[in-house]
């Protein structure tokens, strides 16, 4: 499985590290009446499963929503935007519930979304250029003066690539303003600070006023900028769970060069110059649905997930969250599997979920690169398991997979990597919950002779598991050592599990089980409720 280069704006990219895994909801608790059953009218079985569900988990009856779909486990990106999305951002607008429903698509159900029509990408990056063109001279022009006004000559030739340009203006800017701090004239220190808040906007002052004591009487007017900044800093914030699509540009462009200037603005172009407006638009159902409420949104690549615990402590996420779906599917080979998982759930959460916890390492050292670092995740799992519970473990660190009928008594399981391959390693407990790093697990759930993780999990015996509905690229996957602590809290039902630790949207992964399983409820398993 590559790795695939994390995409993001300059200012708008992901936290780095995770601030320490979340072991409160994400919202009020998720109840059977927050759960909209969405079934395909065309097909029987997928109307049976979902009153199966209903009746199983008492959901009201009006929750069930029935589409009109082909019978196919892919669509079309027309039919998902006509045929699914539509109707049930309509549907949605009409109930204006006080926070967002929690989607079950039921057997039946398309589990991918196809690339939209080709556009024109050369005619887009064209304009984009010719729009960059006046902003490199505009800030070559007053990056010149700054530097004239700090008592330096501007070179005779310079390097015009936007990074190179980028990077020079912003050490004339530091250079000048601490100019400016000094001993020089109002009028100098004005011109200063004009030519410095066009090329980098309101942000570098609203921080100085922020850190500087303010008297008493101008106690209202030093905190304005940072009021200001902030209040763009919110905006700027949805655009980086949104992307920006043609749609936003404009939007877009308006925030960035209020807020981080004419620089901000001319590395938004170029970025969105670099990117290829047809590449990686395919999709899981499921995970474009999550956005639904918040459309347009960017479909080339992914998107960052606001319910990833990593946001927990960013001002302003809670507004985000309450525009953001949670969604999950109740699916499989047949119909009589998926509505098995309901099942499964409800019996281990009245008797508990028995078993031991195998966990398939390949014996990669963590610093042999992205792999490694995965690779750790689940060594570090297998030490939180041992220090932190008392469930049986079993840690396999070699390259080679658990062998044939290896894990007799699995009730969880994380491991890798065998692609679209199932080794019959288990005997699953009832009630179990695993999953299997690899690139393709989730592409169908139906072909009679496709040997991938999660359908033939699902067939043997698994009551919940996630994958990919086509390659997702290792990131995307949740790190285990997230999960399954979540998980074993007790505390989170399967969904909320699954998006604390999730990190994209609009994007490959699906998670299949019953969205209110918590095996764990009321038994955690862990010995101390301090994450991991």
């Amino acid at each position: 499985m590559p790795r695939f280069k994390i995409y993001g704006i300059l200012w708008l990219t992901m936290v780095a590290t995770l601030l320490g895994a979340a072991t409160s909801p994400i919202r009020a608790e998720v109840e059977p009446a927050d759960i909209m059953v969405v079934y395909n009218r065309r097909l029987p079985a997928s109307l049976e499963t979902a009153q199966y569900y209903a009746e199983r988990r008492q959901v009201p009856a009006a929750n069930l929503i029935g589409l009109d779909l082909p019978d196919t486990e892919t669509i079309p990106r027309q039919v998902f935007d006509l045929e699914v999305a539509q109707p049930l951002r309509r549907l949605l607008d009409e109930r204006r519930a006080a926070h967002p429903p929690v989607l079950l698509l039921v057997y039946g159900m398309p589990m991918s979304v196809g690339a939209p029509p080709l556009v024109d990408g050369d005619q887009r990056a064209a304009r984009l250029q010719a729009e960059i063109a006046p902003l490199v001279a505009l800030v070559t022009q007053l990056t010149d003066e700054l530097q004239r006004l700090v008592g330096e000559s501007p070179p005779a030739s310079r390097d015009q690539s936007v990074p190179a340009l980028v990077k020079e203006a912003e050490a004339t800017l530091k250079q000048a303003i601490k100019f400016a701090n000094g001993a020089i004239s109002p009028e100098a220190q004005l011109r200063i600070q004009a030519i410095a808040i066009r090329l980098a906007g309101l942000e570098p002052f609203a921080r100085q006023a922020a850190g500087q004591p303010q008297a008493p009487t101008n106690a209202g007017a030093g905190n304005l900028l940072p009021q200001l900044s902030a209040v763009l800093h919110s905006q700027m914030t949805r655009l980086q769970f949104t992307g920006i699509p043609e749609a936003k540009e404009a939007e877009a462009s308006s925030l960035i060069r209020a807020n981080n200037g004419l620089l901000g603005e001319l590395v938004l172009r170029h970025e969105l110059g670099q990117l290829d407006s047809n590449a990686l638009t395919s999709a899981a159902v499921d995970s474009e649905l999550a956005l639904l409420l918040v459309a347009p949104v960017q479909l080339a690549r992914w998107l960052p997930n606001p319910y990833h615990a990593q946001f927990d402590r960013m001002p302003g996420i809670q507004a985000i969250r309450d525009q953001t779906l949670m969604v999950a599917r109740l699916d499989g080979p047949s119909p009589d599997i998926a509505r098995r998982l309901v099942d499964d759930a409800i019996w281990a959460e009245e008797n508990g979920l028995q078993g031991t916890f195998y966990i398939d390492a390949r014996g990669l050292g963590s610093k042999k690169g992205f792999y490694g670092e995965y690779d750790q995740h689940l060594r570090d799992l297998e030490t939180f398991l041992r220090k932190k519970t008392r469930l049986p473990v079993v840690l396999d660190d070699r390259p080679d997979l658990f062998g044939p009928n290896a894990c007799p008594d699995t009730a969880l399981y994380c491991g890798w990597y065998s692609l679209a391959n199932y080794v019959d390693s288990f005997k699953w407990r009832r009630g179990a919950i695993g999953f299997h790093v690899a690139s393709g697990e989730a592409t169908t759930l139906k072909k009679k002779d496709s040997n991938v993780w999660c359908k033939r999990m699902l067939e043997e015996g698994i009551a919940a598991t996630l994958g990919p509905v086509q390659e997702p690229y290792l990131q995307s996957f949740p790190l285990p050592d997230v999960f399954f602590p979540l998980l074993l809290t007790g505390k989170l039902p399967l969904i909320e599990v699954y998006y604390q630790s999730t990190p994209f949207l609009s994007w490959r992964q699906v998670l299949i089980g019953d969205p209110l399983y918590n095996p764990f409820r009321g038994r955690s398993a862990v010995l101390t409720t301090a994450p991991p």
